[in-house]
């Protein structure tokens, strides 16, 4: 309905006109001449219609034809009456009305297509003329942007591209067309952009390139992406191209590549910690002070928990702690943090909230164990100071520049009987209103810059009784050197002034002392002469009281006359001396050290008349002293030796457990790959440098008299024939070795092994203290040492000794260098050239074997190292077993029950004992060991255990199997230092034991005594 209704609106005038058409007909009609008839002409009727429908189509034409007919009809004979008389009539009517709709909807139908056609003509226009702006659009889009495009057909001639492209090239984007990659590139990049087009084509896909190309002298980057074009069916029809010079994106992901390596590094080397967590407290990254710190990997680091570092808070804690730093973009805060080791250390912490990658916190640390250490020290001097303040003879009082306490001694408290008031802060007038104004003005003069002092001054109490005081008053400075305020030091010395009164009274009972004193005092005038002469002083000089009164003082050594002259002048200055240690000379000629404490005589106007001087005679105290530092200095270097024995009694276990482990499955690799194997040579050299490793910790043993030894009776002569042509390999031919063996020498009891580390050493030491050609001594002789020769020697004790002595012609050595010649990694040497333990090593092993060492050197002269150990009388056995010639590890079939605590350990030396044959029972715990025992069919011929174990020692173990296996033998391995395993440092003869680490034909001796004994 509203379309019709839109319609009858927009066209009201055809309506109108085909009205006014009928109406017209009608008029006309009437006008006709009669001689037309009466009845109506229809044709003037249809002439409107047919106009009617003509221009306006459907709707007018059929309401003309309507009117038409109505008018007809009404208008017929007889007028007005409609009624049909005549069929003719009746015809015409009907026709009138059916031409008026054929009429009308043949117009309509012909209007309808010119309609249409109209509105297609103008659909085109207005699609032809959005084409031609889109085009223009698109070609104004694709000439403007950065980027190169091109478009080519299936042949791979250019159809068309943008003007940068063309620019590139030299042309206008109208001369590219129908021509190749030929026209305007060097053949070989012609040919590789076809290649590429071809790819392209063949696989049908999209395919980009990064290429990079030497352009007018410089690197250029190409991006280059290449789509096949598809037609409407389908087909390939070319390709359409687009490609972008990316060089300066490349420089500034390069830029930003370096800039970034460049903050990591930053990071990774500034001493403060740094790490980065995620907003659930998860640690993403960490940088190697922080590890440094925490003693955690950065692999063990990453992939931890906040919490899980932090030593106090709780999960909660650390939550609302990361909330708030989120809330609040950053914060500063103090924490503790737990290290790998389990100790606690306190650090500040900076943290700032990102939002970049998914929100991270950025924390950096800053170790605050100094401070707080510094902080602890600060406050423990503070303290200090004040108690030291506080039980000095002086009572102190310390004022602002307004006179307002800052600080109060207890003694100052207690001596002005305010120590119930709380002075801090209070005005010093305040708390004395009545303080007489000599003391105000003394305080002004103070602020004003003066220092004030009296000796010696009095004052009378509320009680009327008089105090004497010694004070000094003096001001206190800013930073800026401006005063502060005063300091008042005041001492209570009425004791002492009551003293010297008494002691004015008692002079001549003085004299009388001075006579009879046990110290020598003398006194002089000021041209040096002898005053006064006690007992004293002639007992100790010699000289009696008339060979020297009036004379010059006759102590003083010639030498020592200019001295003597300086010190006097000194004391006339006013100068005081206690204690002061000098040497003078008695009546015979002797030197004696003596102690002297002087000071001024005064006359009675004040100046000096006299020097007093009070004398002790220390020359035995002296020599006690030095005997008391010689022993001090003794006792510390035990000590030191001590600590370090400790130390590489701890380490020494696991290290050689560790070691065990290398050397052991070494030589199993060894054993399982041919020679001409490269990988042989690469097992030698870990097997070599394992080895090696194991020499340093049995060096560290051996000074510490802590490896495990066999000791044998040692004629040392015979052993060391058997090493002379060794020791001249390693010291080389340009260096003379003489051997002079002493005769008939004592037996020592000792490992031989020890005696060869003590020679090489030395030999080694000789040979490096000597530049060119040269000549090592060694010798060897009996001694026997008696009290009188270790009187000085406070290390040495009496008895027969045999000495064994390397001496060289070399460069000496200073008398520094022989106090820390024993010391552990002490080395004159350049670096890289000795470990500082070779002769630390020797010195372990002559006191491990209870004897002790005399080092004579002085520079350019050579050295001397005579070694004493004792002799062993009882004629040595022949402890050598033939089985250690062997060359090839001894096998056997027996069964074997093994122990070791030590995981590693034990599958390494299970796997050994099973490729020397035997059967194992391995067992990692004694509780299991102890099963398999009572558990087992059969015997058992031989257990191998660890000494030293969690739940009980090895021997412990040995025991209670033993009870089972009565024919059980015993074989005891460890990696503890023998101070723990064995009896001062010494195993028992009839205990085999083998060391860890050891190799596999170690380790088949060891067992084949140990069941064959």
């Amino acid at each position: 309905m509203k379309k019709c209704s839109s319609v009858l609106c927009s066209r009201w005038y055809h309506y109108l006109l085909a009205f006014a058409l009928v109406v017209g007909m009608l008029i006309v009609r009437f006008n006709l001449p009669v001689g037309f008839g009466e009845r109506p002409i229809l044709i003037l009727f249809i002439l409107p219609v047919i106009i009617s429908a003509l221009i306006g189509g459907l709707g007018p034409g059929i309401v003309a034809t309507i009117l038409a007919a109505a008018l007809t009809g009404y208008n017929m004979p007889p007028a007005g009456k409609l009624e049909i008389r005549s069929g003719y009539d009746l015809f015409q009517w009907i026709m009138l009305i059916i031409d008026g709709l054929i009429v009308s909807i043949i117009s309509e139908w012909l209007h309808s297509m010119r309609h249409k056609e109209s509105s297609r003509r103008l659909q085109i226009e207005t699609a032809n003329a959005a084409l031609q702006v889109s085009e223009e659009k698109y070609r104004n889009l694709i000439d403007n942007i950065p980027e190169r495009i091109f478009v080519k057909d299936k042949d791979l001639a250019y159809l068309s591209c943008n003007e940068h492209y063309a620019a590139d090239l030299g042309i206008q984007t109208t001369d590219i067309c129908g021509k190749t990659d030929h026209d305007f590139y060097p053949a070989d990049l012609a040919e590789k952009y076809r290649a590429d087009d071809v790819r392209v084509m063949e696989s049908g896909h999209t395919m980009s390139f990064e290429e990079n190309y030497k352009l007018l002298g410089r690197d250029t980057w190409i991006y280059t992406i290449k789509t096949p074009i598809i037609d409407k069916n389908g087909n390939i029809a070319g390709i359409l191209g687009i490609f972008s010079d990316i060089t300066e994106k490349k420089q500034a992901d390069e830029i930003i590549r370096a800039r970034e390596k460049y903050l990591q590094a930053i990071l990774h080397t500034t001493a403060e910690g740094f790490w980065v967590i995620n907003s659930q407290g998860l640690v993403t990254e960490v940088n190697d002070a922080y590890c440094f710190m925490s003693g955690y990997t950065k692999d063990e680091i990453i992939g931890m928990r906040i919490k899980d570092l932090d030593a106090d808070e709780d999960p909660a804690d650390t939550a609302a702690r990361i909330k708030r730093v989120i809330t609040n973009s950053s914060e500063l805060f103090e924490v503790r943090h737990k290290r790998k080791d389990g100790s606690i250390w306190p650090l500040e912490v900076s943290a700032t909230w990102l939002n970049e990658y998914g929100g991270q916190i950025i924390c950096f640390c800053h170790d605050l164990t100094e401070q707080k250490k510094a902080q602890q020290e600060l406050t423990h001097s503070h303290n200090l100071m004040r108690y030291i303040i506080d039980h000095t003879n002086s009572s102190v009082a310390v004022h602002d520049k307004e006179l307002k306490y800052i600080y109060a001694s207890q003694r100052y408290l207690n001596a002005y009987k305010i120590n119930g008031i709380n002075v801090i802060g209070k005005h010093h007038y305040e708390i004395f209103p009545d303080l007489p104004q000599k003391w105000r003005d003394v305080h002004q003069r103070a602020l004003a810059g003066e220092v004030l002092k009296s000796d010696r001054d009095s004052y009378v109490r509320d009680d009327g009784s008089v105090e004497w005081t010694r004070w000094e008053c003096r001001p206190w400075y800013e930073a800026d050197n401006s005063v502060g305020g005063i300091i008042v030091y005041t001492e209570v010395i009425t004791d002492w002034v009551l003293a010297e009164e008494a002691l004015r009274k008692s002079e001549k009972h003085l004299t009388a002392l001075i006579a009879a004193s046990p110290l020598a005092i003398i006194s002089v005038d000021l041209e040096g002469n002898v005053k006064s002469w006690n007992s004293a002083a002639e007992r100790i000089f010699g000289w009696t009281q008339n060979e020297v009164i009036g004379k010059m003082l006759p102590i003083v050594p010639k030498d020592k006359a200019y001295e003597f002259d300086k010190f006097r002048n000194r004391i006339i200055n006013g100068a005081v001396y206690t204690d002061l240690e000098l040497k003078r000379q008695s009546k015979d000629g002797r030197l004696i050290d003596i102690s002297i404490s002087t000071a001024p005589i005064h006359d009675k106007n004040g100046e000096i008349a006299e020097i007093i001087a009070l004398v002790t005679d220390i020359t035995d105290r002296k020599k006690i002293e030095a005997e008391r530092i010689k022993l001090q200095d003794q006792l510390m270097q035990a000590q030191k030796m001590e600590s370090v024995g400790r130390l590489a009694g701890g380490v020494a276990h696991d290290f050689n457990n560790k070691l065990g482990v290398i050397l052991g499955y070494t030589e199993l690799a060894l054993s399982k790959i041919e020679h001409d194997n490269t990988i042989t040579d690469y097992l030698k050299q870990i097997s070599t440098a394992a080895q090696r490793s194991a020499e340093i910790t049995r060096q560290l043993l051996a000074f510490a008299r802590k490896q495990t030894i066999s000791p044998r009776a040692l004629i040392l002569n015979d052993t060391i024939d058997g090493m002379i042509n060794m020791l001249q390999r390693l010291i080389g031919e340009n260096i003379d070795l003489s051997w002079l063996p002493g005769k008939d020498t004592w037996y020592v009891m000792m490992d031989p092994a020890q005696l060869d580390q003590i020679l090489v050493n030395l030999c080694v030491n000789a040979r490096d203290a000597i530049s060119g050609t040269g000549k090592i001594t060694i010798e060897t002789a009996n001694s026997v040492i008696d009290k009188e020769f270790c009187s000085d020697k406070p290390e040495f004790i009496p008895g027969d000794f045999v000495t064994l002595t390397v001496s060289d012609n070399g460069c000496g050595m200073d008398k520094d260098t022989i106090t820390n010649l024993f010391e552990p990694f002490f080395t004159t040497k350049d670096v890289g050239k000795g470990t500082g333990l070779g002769l630390a090593t020797v010195y372990g092993i002559i006191k491990q074997n209870n004897g002790f060492i005399n080092v004579y050197s002085e520079p350019g002269q050579g050295s001397m190292f005579r070694i004493y150990l004792p002799a062993y009388k009882t004629a040595a056995e022949n402890t050598d077993d033939e089985c250690s010639k062997n060359t090839k590890p001894a096998a056997g079939h027996e069964k074997i029950l093994l122990v070791e605590d030590e995981p590693s350990i034990l599958e390494m030396t299970k796997t050994m004992l099973e490729m020397l044959g035997y059967t194992v029972l391995a067992a990692d715990s004694p509780a299991k060991a102890l099963n398999l025992a009572e558990t087992h069919d059969g015997n058992i011929d031989l257990l191998m255990t660890d000494v030293i174990m969690p739940e009980m020692n090895g021997d412990a173990l040995a025991k209670q199997i033993k009870a089972i296996h009565p024919k059980l033998k015993l074989l005891f391995m460890s990696g503890y230092t023998a101070d723990v395993i064995g009896h001062h440092g010494v195993l028992d003869v009839e205990v085999y034991f083998i060391q860890k680490p050891f190799s596999i034909k170690d380790l088949a001796l060891k067992i084949r005594q140990a069941i064959e004994d």
